[in-house]
């Protein structure tokens, strides 16, 4: 009404103009009006019409004629009710994709998601480099790992998980005699070895924390946070639960044979798992089990003929290392196996085996004072490649990261290129060293109460 107002009043002035004699000319007509008027007369007049076009009306009084009526826009109305649908039905719409969502993907909506959106919501967006050290007060019996980014440390005493800026984000008492821990890129797996009890956390803290029931043999957990636990059964010598990543038993395996290894798939949608049996005769009998997470029957069973089993590992080909006390064996991802090569664990002090199937292990030569041979084995269709380096101090971890073989002993660090075993780069320390864990790509010494960057130089005597 505001503009029709303001238009009516502009029509009313607009035919008519003063000239320079103050009479009003009719601009239209051409005619001229000879009644000459001050500028007061001129004040009155328009104060006259305004009262006429804006005179008050009691509320609800209808207008008195056709004129005085405000024009409705009809098409401006339709646009706006035809608006008021589409906003209605976006929204319907909207909480129909959250619900489907939600259901869809119920299992990698976790606490430690949700505590992830959040902590990147609220973040600068900036990052900051890696903390050169890490101080904390906890024993000698402990066992160390990375998990988003922060070093976590299980001890018999204390479970600590740092934050990014070295300070302590979690620190509680621990309920693990003999902790053993498993690592994923997201979580941490830290049970208790001979004990039933086990927790899973994460970059913030403990998610989750149960009794298994019974002795626990082993475990492991994926990125996505599914895991699982093996333990001592009730009426069969093994069992293994299989959990989503909201703490939930999907699967639950029952074996008559004795737990060797298992290992999950970063996803978390399938397990291996490798068990043995000793028979009347005395020989071996080995399985190899492959399940997918939520399914009762194996995707693949496949007997095993190269003695007892004492690992199993996911690569990252998808094709699964198996290491027994007579062999070491790749097979692909429906357990055929592909190649092999011997070796003896009885003789073997340590091993690890890396995430592109290297096999690295330290055997003791009897005869010569705490001399030992390093073998690194690297296994693929065609054949094997082993490289050897002879140790004159004893090892306390064999570690592989990425392209590199770490060899830790009490008072130093040494980097060998994994394919060119002859490289080395070393780290002398004036502390007693624990163990070694990677941060961001970073190497990191464990000793009694720090974490500390360390920095490797090429070896001048190599």
């Amino acid at each position: 009404m505001k503009n029709n107002k303001k238009n009516l009043f502009s029509n009313v002035f607009s035919d008519t103009k003063k000239n320079k004699n103050g009479y009003g000319e009719d601009q239209k007509d051409g005619k001229i009006d000879l009644g000459r008027f001050s500028e007061s007369e001129e004040n009155e007049k328009r104060q006259n019409i305004l009262k006429i076009l804006f005179k008050n009306r009691k509320r609800g009084e209808k207008p008195s004629s056709e004129e005085e009526r405000p024009t409705v826009d009809v098409e401006a109305k339709r646009i706006s009710e035809r608006f008021n649908i589409a906003h209605n039905v976006l929204w319907i719409v909207l909480l129909l994709f959250v619900v489907d969502f939600c259901a869809f993907f119920s299992e990698g909506i976790t606490t430690g998601n949700m505590q992830h959106i959040f902590r990147n919501m609220f973040s600068s967006g900036e990052t900051s480099e890696s903390v050169s050290s890490y101080y904390f007060s906890i024993n000698e019996n402990s066992v160390f790992g990375e998990i988003s980014g922060v070093p976590v440390i299980a001890g018999s005493d204390r479970i600590i998980v740092f934050s990014p800026d070295g300070s302590h984000e979690y620190s509680e008492e621990s309920e693990y005699s003999l902790p053993a821990m498993v690592t994923s890129n997201k979580y941490v797996l830290v049970y208790d070895r001979g004990g039933s009890a086990y927790g899973i956390y994460n970059e913030f803290g403990i998610c989750h924390s149960e009794s298994a029931g019974n002795k626990i043999y082993g475990g492991t957990i994926a990125g996505s946070g599914a895991y699982a636990i093996a333990r001592k059964g009730s009426e069969y010598m093994t069992e293994i639960s299989v959990y989503t990543p909201n703490f939930e038993i999907v699967t639950v395996i029952k074996k008559n044979n004795a737990y060797a290894s298992m290992d999950i798939k970063a996803g978390g949608g399938e397990i291996v798992l490798v068990t043995y049996a000793v028979l009347p005769d005395g020989s071996v009998e080995s399985e190899l089990m492959l399940l997918r997470s939520g399914e009762k029957t194996p995707r693949a069973l496949v007997t095993l003929e190269n003695g007892t089993p004492v690992e199993c590992k996911y690569l990252d080909n998808g094709q699964i290392a198996v290491l027994f006390d007579k062999a070491f064996c790749i097979f692909d991802k429906d357990g055929n196996k592909l190649s092999s090569c011997a070796v003896n664990m009885d003789d073997i002090y340590m091993y690890d085996i890396s995430d592109d199937g290297h096999l690295m292990c330290a055997e003791r030569i009897y005869g010569s004072s705490n001399t030992f041979k390093i073998e690194l084995i690297k296994l693929d269709g065609v054949g094997m490649k082993k490289s050897e380096y002879t140790l004159k101090e004893e090892p306390i971890e064999l570690n592989m990261y990425e392209d590199y073989a770490y060899i830790i002993t009490e008072r130093k660090v040494m980097r060998h290129d994994a394919d060119n075993f002859d490289e080395m780069q070393i780290f002398e320390s004036d502390r007693r060293l624990l163990s070694i864990i990677f941060i961001s790509g970073d190497e990191y010494v464990c000793t009694s109460d720090s974490l500390f960057r360390i920095d490797l130089k090429n070896d001048s005597g190599s």
